[in-house]
This record gives structure tokens, sequence and C-alpha cells, in this order.
């Protein structure tokens, strides 16, 4: 093991944690830091000088470009949250020119979360719970209640996208040295 295969493993580990620290806040607050994208898409940065993958990198700041100005036109018209949108792009720049298919498994995710918070919605009227909006801080701890509320924690569709293409990476990796 040299130097570059240790650090590729210590920076997807890191941004792991970091997307599951965005989904756990994104389901208790519906908030996701500007710090912890910021610390993906620079996470990102470093993955990419590492390998020497400059290609990628740029790659990386196309597709990262392109989902935040379709996700700020999205926010602005209140589809989505801030943090979300601004996850799309840190992600985005981290997988570089696997972007295409960190989109490819939100959309996968998102359309099952989006399912899911159809049914915990109606679950969570029949049981009498109140849906709350995030302005009613704080969200209610009960899973099921919690995702039945109007706005749905993207985050974990973003999540669950990095943590799959970035263990597929990892695989690949690993494979390949």
């Amino acid at each position: 093991m040299d130097i570059t295969f240790c650090a590729v493993i210590i920076i997807y580990v890191a941004a792991f944690g970091l997307f599951v620290r965005a989904s756990i806040t994104d389901f208790q607050k519906r908030e996701i830091s500007n710090e912890l994208n910021l610390i993906i898409a620079l996470l990102g940065i470093g993955l990419h000088s590492i390998t020497g993958d400059f290609n990628s990198l740029m790659l990386g700041f196309v597709f990262g470009t392109i989902m935040y100005g379709a996700g700020y036109i999205a926010y602005r018209f209140g589809l989505i949250g801030g943090g979300d949108v601004k996850m799309w792009a840190a992600g985005a720049i981290f997988f570089g020119d696997d972007a295409t298919l960190f989109i490819k498994y939100m959309a996968l995710y998102g359309f099952a979360l989006a399912i899911f918070a159809i049914f915990a919605a109606r679950r969570a009227t029949k049981l009498g719970l109140e849906l709350v909006n995030s302005d009613d801080k704080p969200m209610p701890r009960n899973f099921l209640h919690n995702l039945g509320c109007p706005e749905v924690p993207y985050g974990f569709a973003i999540t669950a996208s990095g943590l799959t293409l970035g263990l597929q990476n990892i695989i690949t990796f690993i494979g390949g040295y």
C-alpha cells in the first residue's frame, strides 16, 4: 500500500461520514449546512488531484455548475431546499466523471423516498399525528411522523446515492490496485 491508496480510502471514508451527517441534520431540522457541502466538494478536489484525474475534476465542476443552476431554479419555485441543491453540486464535484451516475442514483432513491413519504403522511394522518413544517422546530422524532411531513428530507436520497456510488468506486479502485 502506498500513500495514494491510503489517501483515497481516507477521503472516501470522510466523505461517507459527511454525507451521513448531512442526512441526519436534514432529517432533524430540514437543513444541510454549507460547511458540510463545502468540505465534500473540497474532498472531491483533493481526490481528483491525488489520483491525477484532472478530466474528472473538470467534469465535476461542469456537472456541479449545471446541477446548481437547475437546482437553484427548483429552489426558487419552492420545490427543494437550498442545502439539497448545494449538496447536489458538491456531490457532482466529488464524483467528477461519475456525476451522471450520481444523478441517476439520486433519481432512483428520490423516487423511493417520495413514495415512502406519501405512505408515511397517510399513515401519520390515520394515527392522528399533526404534520408540521420545518418552521415548527423541532421536527418530530418519530420516523414515520417526520417523513410524513410536507417537506421531505431529500438528503437521504443524496446520501444513499453518494454511499452507493462511493462504495462502487472504492471496490473498483481496490480491484485495480
